[in-house]
This record gives structure tokens, sequence and C-alpha cells, in this order.
């Protein structure tokens, strides 16, 4: 079963910048309400999600500045070996 071992979120919605070293095990986001915490699970939704095209609006872009592009990185390990 594939692991999330990193995820580096740029400019995305609540997030200006970050950098999450995931650590084995339970992991937990917690923070007060519009903090970023649901921004993060999409964010490992959209690149684990297999689609031709995903759809922003302006309000998706930090700050509502579309002039910086939204980047999402995230590292994998343990991928199962390819059939």
């Amino acid at each position: 079963m594939p692991i999330l071992r990193h995820i580096e979120i740029k400019h995305f919605r609540a997030i200006d910048h970050l950098s999450w070293h995931v650590k084995p095990g339970l992991n937990c986001i917690i923070g007060p309400g519009d903090s970023g915490k649901s921004t993060v699970l999409d964010a490992i939704e959209l690149v684990l999600t297999e689609r031709q095209n995903a759809r922003f609006s302006d309000a998706d872009f930090h700050n509502l500045d579309v002039s910086e592009p939204i980047e999402i990185t995230a590292t994998f390990g343990e991928l199962p070996p390819r059939i």
C-alpha cells in the first residue's frame, strides 16, 4: 500500500506554503476553523485522484492572487510492484 511521505502545497486556498514530512503511523491535523485543515486533505485528494482536468476558481488561489500558480507535490513510498 502506498504511503504518503511528504506533501508540499503552495498558493492553494488558505495555504501560502506548507511543507509537511508525514511521520509513519497515525497523523492528526488539528486547528481552529478556517485554518486550512480541509485544504490539506483536498490537496492530497487532488494528487491521489486520477483526473483529466482539475477545475480551479479564483477562490482556490491564495489571497485570490491568480498570478502565482497553485503547486501541489506529493512523495509516496512503499509502492506496490508494477504488474
